[in-house]
């Protein structure tokens, strides 16, 4: 292995990806098995309700990293 610097990016939350799936082109099974939410869809509907509505459905793949992604072209990580 090479000795030279590691440059490692790290952007984002877990617990959005199932809500985040349900705006993209190929949704999944919005089906949740856990205690607070039964349905992925019910994520969607928080964030509107917080932040206002998204734009048209379905987005595109990279609407979800906002600024997010310029940033990291900036910093150029290998």
């Amino acid at each position: 292995m090479g000795g030279g610097p590691v440059t490692v990016a790290l952007c984002g939350d877990v617990m959005l990806g199932r809500g985040i799936d349900q705006i993209l082109p190929h949704p999944g099974d919005p089906a949740l098995r856990e205690g607070g939410m039964a349905d992925a869809r019910g994520y969607v509907a928080l964030a509107e309700a917080a932040h206002g509505p998204l734009p048209a459905l379905p987005v595109g793949f990279d609407w979800p990293w906002g600024e997010a992604l310029a940033v990291l072209d900036a910093a150029a990580p290998a």
